[in-house]
């Protein structure tokens, strides 16, 4: 019976099912829940050197953080009769699974969410 679950909260898109599917479980089980968010760092393209402005590289940032803070509201709202808490982390595109993986090593369950095809 797992005690302690970790869930990837998705940062685009209204529905994440696998916050939704989270919640579930850790009601059915009585389990601790922690949802997880990555606020991306930008992703710029090497082929254009130096050329962004650093404005529009921040903008981005700020971006990608509200789209965190976004998917945390939603799961909070969502996980309200479960004890659960949430975490904001950086991490680049590339480097998000991995920091997934190292972080979900501590709990008993990791719920990550399956891009849909038909989408």
């Amino acid at each position: 019976m797992p005690k302690d679950i970790v869930v990837n909260l998705m940062v685009a898109g209204a529905r994440d099912a696998a916050a939704t599917y989270a919640v579930s479980v850790a009601k059915t089980f009585d389990a601790y829940l922690a949802g997880v968010a990555f606020a991306y760092e930008p992703v710029l393209p090497a082929i254009v050197g130096g050329g962004i402005p650093e404005s529009v590289i921040e903008e981005q940032r700020e971006e990608n953080e509200k789209a965190a803070k976004s998917a945390v509201a939603q799961f909070e709202a969502a996980a309200k009769d479960v004890s659960h808490e949430t975490r904001i982390v950086p991490a680049s595109l590339a480097g998000a699974a991995d920091t997934f993986g190292e972080i979900a090593r501590v709990f008993d369950l990791a719920i990550v969410g399956q891009s849909e095809r038909d989408r």
